[in-house]
């Protein structure tokens, strides 16, 4: 098993998170 299969998760997270803040 690839440790790094959950940084994409992680990365979506925070760039899903940014983004509804400079949307609002």
């Amino acid at each position: 098993m690839h440790q790094k299969q959950g940084e994409p998760i992680v990365i979506a997270e925070i760039a899903s998170i940014i983004i509804l803040r400079f949307v609002q």
